[in-house]
């Protein structure tokens, strides 16, 4: 698909939603998370009634990633959830795809990777710190690095991205995108 194909906001409702979150509940959602400045849009393009905001292919398994830790309660706040999104969206290292693609591809060739999120606490300080990273079928023992050497873990909340989105990568998940013009 080229750069330019692209979805809507119905086509991301669409993907996000599972049993216990409605295509409603999800579009619902969507709106509010881009109001909100979690979820930019890439563009917008015309519509019905004046415009519409169009999201990049891998938009739907970011949105569904974040929706889960958001009805598990584990990322709540729209901070954490703004930057959860750009840790996703975002290329970890220059001239890379972003992150989102890397998980995807694995997904695709049947590969497991997991998202590990690790609340951290300083004993002497009584400080706490939260640390995300993925972890691929090949790191699986790979250990997790605290924010300094004095934190120690006291929990971690794993996605099981593998599970989670396999649907994104099997051939009934693809949604018709929209073809933005120009």
């Amino acid at each position: 698909m080229s750069e330019r194909d692209k979805l809507g906001i119905a086509d991301v409702a669409r993907l996000a939603a599972v049993p216990g979150r409605s295509e409603t509940q999800a579009k619902s959602r969507l709106n509010r998370w881009k109001d909100l400045g979690i979820i930019p849009p890439d563009g917008e393009i015309p519509a019905r009634g004046g415009k519409a905001y169009v999201y990049p292919q891998t938009t739907g398994a970011i949105f569904a990633v974040l929706c889960d830790l958001f009805d598990a309660g584990i990322v709540v706040d729209h901070e954490r959830l703004r930057g959860m999104w750009g840790y996703l969206a975002e290329p970890h290292a220059e001239g890379c795809h972003p992150h989102i693609t890397h998980v995807l591809d694995a997904v695709a060739k049947g590969e497991a990777c997991w998202l590990i999120l690790t609340l951290w606490r300083d004993p002497q300080t009584g400080d706490f710190k939260k640390t995300c990273c993925t972890r691929f079928e090949d790191q699986a023992d790979k250990p997790i690095a605290p924010p300094t050497p004095d934190y120690e873990p006291l929990g971690e909340y794993i996605v099981s991205f593998h599970k989670l989105l396999d649907r994104f990568t099997s051939a009934e998940s693809n949604v018709r995108p929209i073809r933005v013009e120009g």
